[in-house]
């Protein structure tokens, strides 16, 4: 049964040293992150995490990595088990980065292509099954402003709002739409 489940933003950003100038400035996001993942921990202490990544790798279980693609050779782990490093997707990273400061014992991480169907969506979701604490790292449009990543859209506020407002509500139907 699923007693917990935390929905996420995983940019770099929220790992300080990561962040440099801009630490201070994510510091409220990054300690309401903690929270949440805190709140999982005492759900379980043993997670599950649905995060997506092109081509939807897959990732070991106890893997280890480092955010030195990111600039900084910081090292995390999805388990309290030591194991070989290995390059590990952004929200794998991120998740053992907050596995680590929410004292949790491991997450396993499952990701999903973002260029899936939402059909292929629900029945990854089939798939992925009960679990008591769930992690979902994800990110919300990248289109806001003109030196936005994705280029300016003025559509970007109100697609934010709709999925944050659909997820305090656990409105499935307007997820899957």
């Amino acid at each position: 049964m699923i007693r917990r489940v935390a929905v996420l933003p995983h940019p770099p950003l929220l790992i300080p040293e990561l962040a440099a100038g801009a630490a201070d400035e994510c510091a409220e996001l990054r300690e309401a992150c903690l929270a949440a993942a805190r709140r999982l921990t005492s759900a379980s202490p043993d997670w599950v995490v649905v995060g997506a990544a092109p081509g939807a790798p897959e990732v070991p279980e106890h893997a280890s990595g480092t955010f030195r693609g990111f600039g900084v050779d910081l090292g995390v782990s999805l388990s309290r088990v030591t194991a070989p490093e290995t390059e590990l997707p952004l929200p794998a990273l991120v998740a053992g980065w907050l596995r680590e400061r929410a004292d949790a014992s491991s997450v396993r991480v499952h990701l999903v292509d973002p260029a899936s169907t939402p059909g292929q969506c629900e029945q990854f979701a089939r798939e992925l099954g009960e679990h008591t604490a769930v992690l979902v790292l994800g990110d919300g449009s990248s289109r806001h402003g003109p030196r936005s990543p994705g280029g300016e859209d003025e559509r970007a506020e109100g697609f934010d709002a709709g999925i944050r407002d659909a997820l305090a509500k656990a409105d499935t139907g307007a997820l899957a739409a």
